[in-house]
């Protein structure tokens, strides 16, 4: 009995241990993957134009064109420091974490694309929306037969693997191992699209290429503060060359930007059309991106809301697993050996034969007569017993135990004291 009694105390406190190890293989931590997204006011960017960085005392540039368009140059080689990846854009509600999740992402070899963020009004909280913006190149290169060494405004270019050339002229001769690329700015070829043409200008091997690059419109876009403007897409699709003033006003307002060799955006392609434009594209929705994550001012207004929530993070796969299947297995093992004892106890009913077969043995001290006495009859008879409950066998099963009452002798204890049993 004792045995079973410690078995019974060491099965309860190695439970007890377990569910407290449980703890141990979890912890409930900041959300750092996915944010909760609710209905609340958020910060949108103001991308209806370039807002300049800087505005002298007494002048209103931020409504001046060419501000506008140096900006957006500026904004471009800011794009250098964005992180960029060719890995699929992530889903909605991402957090989006400055200088640790991707800016920019690779669509294609012509394509590159910007996610716009969904922010809290107080800027603590940024997460991935399902708004896209893209910016496309389309190019065409042909190689220099004359003037291409960058010591002259005219070129002659080879169409087609022709000997003789069509002509091109330069807004500028900038000398050897540089890129010039140069646009103008109010020419488009369609909604958000500029031609932007330049010389890779070389004494061995130069190259000119003229691209078509258009920024489109905002992909799942659901009211005018989520839009971008199509003034500030068509600057940006020229945002390359854009220099912020006419540079050679006989050339039709003409605007350049000169990239030496050993710089990301003048290192040279050597005729590589797609290569070409794909850093041209890039630079566009770097100038997008750079406006709407750092300088723009911001539009607030409800939406979408990301809140940084909680996560249960399992740090011990396997040994919850085993406390868990443990824990079960030895409730089960428990419930079923006592509901096997508890179904060896016989349990009889308070009904007055009960009472009665118990208090049999008592009963026969009182005689024939005991059926007559009255109550305080009864218990002069019976002051004298002191009565015990044993537990008996059964004469006829001995594997059953019965309740018995029987008389039992009163004992000195302490005899000194005459204290009784």
């Amino acid at each position: 009995m004792i045995m079973s009694c410690l078995l019974w105390i060491l099965l309860n406190i190695g439970a007890q241990v377990a569910i407290a190890s449980v703890g141990l293989t979890y912890s409930v931590d900041t959300a750092e993957k996915m944010a909760h997204m609710s209905r609340g006011n958020v910060s949108y960017p103001n991308m209806t134009q370039f807002f300049p960085v800087k505005l002298p005392n007494g002048r209103s540039s931020i409504n001046n064109l060419g501000a506008q368009q140096y900006t957006a140059n500026s904004f471009g080689m800011m794009a250098l420091n964005l992180w960029s990846t060719t890995q699929p854009i992530p889903e909605p509600a991402t957090i989006y974490k400055s200088g640790l999740t991707a800016d920019l992402f690779g669509i294609d070899k012509k394509s590159w694309a910007f996610v716009f963020m969904d922010t809290s009004s107080d800027g603590s909280t940024s997460a991935y929306s399902d708004r896209t913006i893209k910016s496309t190149s389309s190019c065409e290169s042909y190689s220099v037969i004359d003037g291409g060494n960058g010591n002259f405004t005219n070129l002659t270019i080879s169409k087609n693997g022709k000997s003789e050339g069509s002509k091109v002229r330069l807004p500028i001769a900038a000398g050897p191992d540089q890129t010039t690329f140069f646009t103008v700015p109010f020419t488009t070829c369609g909604e958000g699209c500029s031609i932007v043409e330049a010389l890779e200008a070389s004494a061995n091997e130069p190259w000119y290429y003229k691209c078509n690059i258009t920024v489109g419109p905002v992909i799942n876009a659901q009211n005018a503060n989520q839009e971008v403007s199509l003034p500030l897409r068509h600057m940006s699709s020229a945002a390359i060359a854009l220099q912020g003033y006419a540079a050679n006003p006989k050339l039709n307002d003409t605007q350049y930007r000169i990239y030496v060799s050993e710089s990301t955006y003048g290192y040279p392609r050597n005729g590589s059309a797609d290569d070409f434009g794909y850093q041209i594209s890039y630079f566009a929705i770097g100038a997008i991106a750079a406006a709407a994550n750092s300088n723009n001012p911001s539009i607030y207004a409800i939406g979408d809301r990301p809140i940084i929530g909680t996560q249960l993070k399992i740090t011990q796969h396997v040994l919850l697993l085993g406390l868990l299947i443990g824990l079960v297995s030895v409730q089960a093992a428990c419930f079923v050996t006592t509901a096997f004892v508890a179904n060896r106890v016989v349990v009889k009913d308070e009904s007055v034969f009960s009472t009665a077969s118990i208090l049999r043995p008592v009963m026969s001290s009182l005689g024939d007569h005991g059926n007559v006495a009255e109550g305080k009859q009864i218990c002069e008879v019976l002051s004298h017993l002191r009565l015990r409950y044993t537990a008996v066998r059964d004469e006829k099963d001995r594997s059953v135990w019965k309740v018995g009452i029987s008389n039992a002798e009163r004992l000195k204890r302490f005899p000194d004291l005459k204290v009784y049993d």
